[in-house]
C-alpha cells in the first residue's frame, strides 16, 4: 500500500517541480526585461533621506536596534557606531549574492540618511572587484538591479522598524 502512494505521488511531486522551476525562470527572464530598461546611476550610490518626528538619540537608537534584530550577524563589520555624530558605518554588508556594499546611516534631530555605496561583486578566482569595473552586459545589468532591489528591501524594512510605535 505504501509503495502504490508513493508511485501515485511521485508524477505529482515531479509535476510541481517543474512548475516551480518553470516560474522561477520566467521570473528570470522578466527581471532580465526590466533591467536592460533601467538607469542606473552612475556613479553606483544609492541614498535615501526622509524626515521623521523623532530626537537624534531616539533615531540612533531605533538604527542600532534595527542593525541587531534584522541584519544580526552582519554587525560583525560595523566599522563606525559614534552616537554623538549620529554616524552607523556597516562594511561588507552582503546585499545580493557574492555583492557586497557599504551602508551608513546618518542621523539628525527629525531626520536621517541611508546610503549605499562601494558595491562590490565576487568574480570566480578574481574577489571582490568594484561592480563599475566590470564590463556591462546582461548578466552585469542584472546584477545591479538585483542589488538595487535587495537595497530598496533594505531601506523599506529599516523605515517600516523606525516608524513602529513603542508602547513599552
Amino acid at each position: 500500500m505504501k509503495y502504490l502512494a508513493l508511485a501515485l505521488l511521485l508524477p505529482v511531486i515531479s509535476y510541481a517541480q517543474e512548475n516551480v522551476s518553470r516560474q522561477i525562470k520566467e521570473q528570470r527572464k522578466e527581471d532580465r526585461a526590466i533591467a536592460d530598461t533601467m538607469n542606473f546611476p552612475d556613479p553606483f550610490v544609492f541614498t535615501y533621506i526622509d524626515t521623521i518626528s523623532m530626537n537624534k538619540a531616539t533615531i540612533y537608537a531605533k538604527s542600532c536596534q534595527w542593525l541587531f534584530t534584522t541584519l544580526g550577524n552582519t554587525l560583525k563589520h560595523a566599522q563606525t557606531q559614534d552616537s554623538l555624530t549620529g554616524k552607523i558605518v556597516v562594511t561588507d554588508l552582503e546585499v545580493a549574492k557574492y555583492t557586497t556594499e557599504v551602508m551608513t546611516i546618518d542621523v539628525k534631530d527629525g531626520k536621517y540618511r541611508i546610503m549605499f555605496d562601494n558595491c562590490k561583486y565576487d568574480l570566480k578566482g578574481a574577489g571582490y572587484i568594484p561592480i563599475f569595473a566590470i564590463k556591462d552586459s546582461k548578466n552585469t545589468r542584472l546584477k545591479k538591479y538585483m542589488v538595487v532591489q535587495s537595497n530598496n528591501l533594505i531601506i523599506n524594512s529599516f523605515e517600516e522598524y523606525i516608524r513602529r510605535k513603542d508602547d513599552f
